[in-house]
């Protein structure tokens, strides 16, 4: 099976459940003395792992938890402090070979200071190699499963050190979290199968560069019936602006309208429509720094295995279209 890799922004985004769980408390509700509050209907304070890398990078902050670590909350805390270390202790052994789980408790007094500093430290090749061989279990938005991995490359940007990928199923990774304002247009209820994403946004989706706003095709359907057959572009969202009908520039490789865009030039990428690459790549015209560097990226991006993963390995070579990028 083919697995995809997480790059850094997107472990970034990633969120912890609010599960009440002391081992977690202890990093992400700082505020708090776990044991001498309510634990009732209360969310963490930190929720992303951004947010706990740009907290922790506050020694100050980091020392103050330090002195909060106890044998009963300190497991996931040591994986932020110590890193990656060899022949650690699987804790999930039990999910692989069978057999009984080993108790909290157990773990706890284990899992001490002592033992992760006696533990010799992972090089990042090796980090690499073993995430590699082991993709894990986060899931679209959460960092359900594999939190120890999650809590250790945490502790590694809080020490200022490089991100090494993670890696997940196909299934689990979700590259739309890299593309701007696609909650706002959900919640404009268009239907998916009504209208294709294009521009800049399959640059977002190959994390290239941020999109400054969505651009999209409607179906003449949604034309006649949400505007009243208006033909113009228009902005049906202050971040959402849909082209006039059967713009000019889509009228090649074959398109003659809006509705044959949707249907026949566009690809499918976790269940949102996007224009075959190849219609906004053979007008990047290098006629300024930015269009220049959109050229380079991408094909940076075409030369390296990243193209070569979900979803971007459901893109054919002539929907790509990376030879058609213009040149002065």
């Amino acid at each position: 099976m083919q697995y995809c890799e997480i790059n850094l922004n997107h472990f970034l985004r990633l969120k912890f459940p609010s599960r009440i769980c002391q081992k977690k408390a202890l990093i992400l509700d700082p505020d708090y003395y776990w044991e001498y509050r309510g634990q009732f209907n209360h969310t963490f304070k930190l929720k992303t792992a951004g947010e706990v890398v740009q907290y922790y990078q506050n020694q100050n902050k980091l020392d103050s938890q330090k002195q909060k670590s106890r044998e009963n909350n300190w497991e996931y805390f040591n994986c932020l402090l110590y890193g990656f270390r060899k022949n650690i202790l699987d804790t999930d052994k039990h999910k692989k070979l069978g057999g009984p789980e080993i108790t909290a408790e157990a773990r706890n007094k284990i899992l001490t200071p002592e033992y992760y500093q006696n533990l010799d430290k992972m090089s990042d090749s090796e980090i690499l190699d073993f995430n590699q061989k082991n993709p894990i279990d986060f899931d679209l938005e959460f960092i359900r499963h594999g939190t120890h991995r999650a809590y250790a490359m945490i502790g590694r940007l809080i020490r200022g050190e490089k991100y090494i990928p993670f890696y997940v199923k196909p299934e689990n990774f979700n590259p739309l979290l890299k593309l701007n304002f696609l909650q706002e247009l959900d919640s404009l209820q268009i239907p998916k199968s009504e209208y294709t994403l294009c521009q800049s946004s399959i640059l977002a989706l190959m994390g290239i560069r941020s999109n400054d706003d969505l651009d999209i095709v409607i179906s003449s359907r949604v034309r006649d019936y949400s505007l009243n057959g208006h033909t113009g572009a228009c902005n049906i969202h202050p971040k959402v602006e849909v082209f006039a009908k059967d713009h000019g520039k889509f009228n090649v490789f074959g398109n003659i309208n809006d509705d044959m865009l949707i249907q026949k030039y566009s690809v499918n990428i976790c269940g949102y429509n996007f224009v075959e690459p190849r219609f906004y790549f053979s007008r990047i015209w290098p006629e300024n720094k930015r269009k220049i560097d959109d050229q380079n990226q991408i094909r940076t991006f075409m030369s390296s295995s990243k193209k070569d993963v979900y979803p971007f390995n459901q893109i054919t070579k002539i929907q790509w279209g990376i030879d058609l990028l213009p040149n002065k």
